[in-house]
């Protein structure tokens, strides 16, 4: 249906929005106003106090480490300057996302935020905004995206995301088929391994090598890279025991070069 709202207004304009039903989009937009004006508008300088756990952060992590900090209530004044820009957008779009369409009449279909973008707000520019809002009582009644449950940048739905420009560094280069030096600046598209091995998705290693800290390895792609430069070439994660290769812990995984030929002048 066509937005007609007033909340979000700014940001999605006219456009056809994928909703259940007109009682679902009062109750959005509803929830929607408050959480805006938690954001904008907040006078509470009381301490906003919430427990943060590594797992908020990974839900690959098997130890789950956890600290409280104390965080002043949400307001436009707390926002970081870098964040500002996106935090009322993203809830907007996540809530109230537009319609896919493909221009042959299929079923409407919700479009979804960026995934890479999404994982940089998470992990960067709105890191602890991110973790506030996931808990505070009224914000978290909104939708706030699971980045790792969005679609990678490899998938199809991917080609119609919603793009909130979230500066991300270019995480594919279509026509690099080779790399220089020790390929820590290779941004391909191989995923297999010298001996034919598939490539797991970097998302799956977070215990070795964390997305936050590496942003070539972020979109949930499984593509061969250098992180850090661990090795003398790309490399990638496979799985250790073939006949386990539905498993997703690091235990079973190894790193293996990649078949990745060297550039040459």
């Amino acid at each position: 249906m066509v937005y007609r709202g007033v909340t979000c207004r700014g940001f999605i304009g006219n456009r056809s929005i994928f909703v259940q039903s007109p009682r679902h989009l009062a109750d959005v937009e509803k929830k929607l106003a408050v959480a805006i004006n938690v954001i904008v508008h907040s006078k509470d300088q009381s301490p906003y106090k919430i427990r943060v756990c590594w797992r908020d952060l990974s839900p690959f992590k098997t130890r789950v480490c956890c600290r409280d900090l104390a965080l002043s209530a949400i307001r436009l004044a707390d926002l970081s300057p870098q964040c500002e820009d996106y935090a009322i957008k993203s809830l907007c779009y996540a809530s109230l996302p537009l319609c896919a369409d493909d221009g042959e009449g299929s079923v409407a279909a919700p479009r979804q935020l960026c995934r890479e973008e999404c994982e940089v707000l998470a992990t960067d520019v709105c890191k602890y905004e991110y973790l506030i809002a996931k808990t505070h009582e009224q914000i978290k009644q909104l939708p706030i995206p699971e980045c790792h449950d969005l679609p990678p940048i490899t998938s199809a739905l991917h080609r119609s995301c919603i793009r909130l420009g979230v500066k991300v560094e270019p995480l594919i280069e279509g026509n690099e088929d080779c790399y220089r030096d020790a390929g820590h600046k290779y941004r391909g598209r191989v995923s297999v391994t010298e001996d034919g091995q598939p490539c797991v998705s970097w998302h799956q290693m977070q215990l070795s090598f964390r997305t936050a800290d590496h942003a070539e390895l972020i979109g949930g792609h499984n593509f061969c890279r250098n992180p850090a430069s661990v090795m003398d070439k790309p490399w990638c994660y496979v799985h250790s025991d073939k006949n386990n290769a539905g498993a997703a812990d690091n235990i079973n995984m190894v790193k293996r070069p990649c078949r990745v030929p060297v550039c040459r002048e």
